[in-house]
């Protein structure tokens, strides 16, 4: 019998096919739009589409109970990728929206299946388990945007801008198309995830589960009011093209792959409510900054360390589902979250869209920024009852 370890890189593996699209997608999404005649109100739909197809997956996530039930999943969700991004590449306004729909809910069921299957390769000991999946799924980020700088390269010179976000995310298509074949062949099998029962306190569990959505719930509306009308600003502000535009996200995910290897040893050796209540207030302060930025350089390097903080709580926030939850209610819990998450973040990118349109750029940051603000504060609410 081949070792758990096994199992588990390959389940890494597949996780840099998961998030391939996702850099690009990230700040392309509000750019794409605007090439093909939208608004400002039209990104903050299109970011909300994306975030509220997240959410359809949550009543589902229960019937993640093995590890056959998690390949069917995985592979469901790849064939949906796929046919997402594919569409994506070719559609206009508005069909534009049917797929961004079909990529949101297909990375939910991928993104469920995987922080379930990890909860029982450590995670729910160790936070550096979720770090761990997180840095291949950067990998993945980073590939996908290696492709991207490549055909922004060429529109740079060509000035084709709109032929190069579609063949972008045509590649991105095949390699999602390659990820299916993987899945058909990957070996979970039933050594995987049946050998472990972690059992908890179902009072505290409940308790903490609350605790857990409502601040994963400031800090998606937080995140969608401010992050979906960063590329607008910038565009209006700077007249940037693609190319500039993603030279300037590279901070960002530079942030990104930085917290992999620190959150980790920030959430297992340090006070857990000190570490995140400095992470978020530093993440408040930065979004009050960002409409203030001299230049976009400054702009650049504080979207990066906004990048740092709230992707070390997106971790801790997975850590605690699986140390604080049974593991029958794992499938359950990480659906929850996902779907609150992105429940919030889509309320967000709406009102975040709405403030940016009719009011002003600083009156949606500074609204966001709010909301980073209330993201410690229910965990320090549990932490002062616990003593």
């Amino acid at each position: 019998m081949k070792k758990l370890s096994h199992y588990f890189e390959d389940f890494r593996f597949l996780n840099i096919f998961a998030n391939v699209y996702f850099a690009i997608f990230e700040f392309a999404l509000g750019l794409y739009v605007l090439y093909l005649g939208g608004n400002s109100l039209d990104v903050g739909l299109a970011y909300a589409t994306y975030n509220f197809s997240w959410i359809v997956f949550m009543p589902f996530s229960g019937i993640l109970k093995n590890s056959s039930d998690v390949k069917r999943s995985l592979l469901t969700g790849f064939i949906l990728l796929f046919f997402g991004l594919f569409s994506f590449s070719f559609f206009g306004m508005p069909l534009i929206y049917t797929s961004v729909f079909l990529i949101g809910f297909s990375s939910s069921i991928i993104s469920a299946s995987m922080l379930y299957l990890v909860s029982f390769f450590g995670g729910y000991r160790d936070a550096n388990a979720y770090a761990q999946l997180m840095y291949f799924g950067i990998v993945g980020s980073g590939l996908g945007a290696f492709i991207g700088f490549l055909f922004f390269l060429y529109s740079q010179f060509t000035g084709k801008y709109l032929f190069s976000l579609r063949i972008t995310f045509f590649i991105y298509s095949l390699l999602a198309l390659l990820a299916i074949l993987f899945t058909i062949n990957i070996k979970l099998g039933s050594a995987g995830v049946e050998i472990i029962s972690v059992k908890k306190s179902k009072t505290k569990s409940k308790l903490v589960n609350l605790v857990i959505l409502l601040s994963t719930s400031f800090l998606g509306i937080g995140q969608g009011i401010v992050y979906p009308m960063i590329v607008p600003f910038i565009v209006a502000k700077y007249r940037t093209t693609p190319l500039i535009l993603m030279l300037a996200y590279a901070p960002a995910g530079i942030g990104w792959f930085i917290s992999t290897k620190i959150a980790g040893p920030i959430i297992n050796r340090f006070s857990e409510s000190r570490a995140i209540t400095f992470i978020t207030l530093t993440s408040a302060l930065i979004a009050f900054l960002l409409p203030l930025s001299p230049n976009l350089i400054v702009l650049s390097l504080l979207w990066g360390v906004e990048a740092v903080g709230l992707s070390v709580w997106t971790i801790y926030m997975q850590h605690m589902v699986a140390k604080f939850m049974p593991s029958e209610k794992w499938g359950s819990s990480f659906g929850s979250l996902n779907g609150v998450y992105y429940l919030s973040y889509a309320i967000g990118s709406i009102g975040g869209s709405s403030l940016y349109f009719f009011r002003n750029p600083f009156f949606s940051f500074w609204t966001g920024g709010l909301f980073f603000l209330l993201i410690p504060i229910p965990i320090l609410i549990l932490n002062t009852l616990k003593k």
